[in-house]
């Protein structure tokens, strides 16, 4: 990690990376995330690899690791606290500490948003969105796909 494409990457890579950890702590957040996630898999059926962009220090995948623990996961993050962090938090995940723009699959995997018009056998399964004001589980704004390889 050192010099990046875009100002987004900076933004990540620097200070306010750095404080978004801070920010982002605690057992409400991932219960919140838990609850999040068991919406968003309902429909899903053995689930093998998750691959997280932009992971910070890990609480999705701390969530996902409980809904799915025989899932493998992996995780891309450009801010190099974050990393340290997420390496603590999940034991068992493969870390890329990079930019998602630097990023190369050592797997195939399904990715989302562009992937239906880089490949055309892709169906979506499920999508949503989380509000920031929900009262029972309050996350950050998150906008979600859920495609499926038919």
């Amino acid at each position: 990690m050192g010099k990046f494409k875009t100002e987004q990457e900076q933004f990540w890579a620097g200070g306010f990376g750095d404080n978004y950890i801070e920010r982002n702590v605690g057992k409400n957040l991932i219960a919140s995330n838990i609850a999040f996630f068991a919406k968003v898999l309902k429909n899903t059926t053995k689930i093998k690899t998750v691959l997280e962009f932009g992971s910070n220090i890990g609480l999705n995948i701390i969530a996902l690791e409980t809904l799915l623990p025989n899932a493998g996961m992996a995780a891309i993050e450009i801010n190099r606290n974050a990393v340290k962090e997420l390496k603590k938090n999940c034991k068992k995940i493969q870390v890329y500490p990079m930019s998602i723009f630097d990023f190369e699959p050592d797997k195939k995997r399904d990715f989302c948003g562009e992937m239906m018009d880089k490949f055309n056998n892709l169906k979506i399964v499920d999508y949503g969105f989380v509000y920031h004001r929900d009262t029972n589980f309050p996350n950050d704004d998150i906008t979600w796909f859920l495609l499926e390889k038919v």
